[in-house]
């Protein structure tokens, strides 16, 4: 089993903060319950030299979610992880993959449960069945998509091109 590793979480106001990715230690309960103190542990969780392997595990209001892949090892790190994750979102455009994109996860009720100014080129979300609404917008064009998230997780794959 991988042992966890860390990543820089650059935060707006140029807040920098290490963060622990634990997931394939935890399981899925485990992480629901864990995601909080894990948070709170990165101070803890700061080790040099692992920044290239990573997978970032962060909550935001009441959401886990793993954003990164942008190197080849990053990528195939999250790849290796994906089936944890109920809805693994993908950013492609002209030519290969893609940061920096503003994505927002509502709800059925449309009460958004994500936004973030600054996902991909993957982005996995910890969600309970149900249906959501995520909306990914890059350089300026938004899409939108409905999905239903089941037992076996939903794949979306969002492409931008010329």
């Amino acid at each position: 089993m991988d042992a966890p590793v860390t990543q820089e979480d650059h935060r707006p106001g140029g807040r920098k903060q290490r963060l622990l990715s634990a997931l394939p230690l935890l399981g899925l309960l485990g992480l629901a319950l864990a995601a909080p103190a894990l948070a709170r542990a990165d101070a803890a969780a700061s080790a040099p030299g692992t920044t290239g392997d990573v997978v970032l595990l962060k909550p935001a209001a009441n959401v886990v979610y793993l954003n990164g892949g942008a190197g080849h090892t990053e990528a195939e790190a999250m790849r290796r992880d994906a089936a944890h994750w109920p809805l693994r979102l993908t950013f492609i455009g002209a030519p290969g993959p893609v940061a920096g994109v503003h994505l927002a996860v509502a709800d059925a009720r449309g009460h958004t449960l994500l936004r973030l100014a600054h996902g991909g080129p993957m982005t996995f979300v910890m969600l309970a069945a149900g249906d959501y609404r995520v909306t990914a917008s890059y350089q300026g064009h938004a899409q939108t998509r409905e999905v239903r998230v089941g037992p076996e997780g939903q794949d979306l794959d969002f492409r931008w091109t010329p």
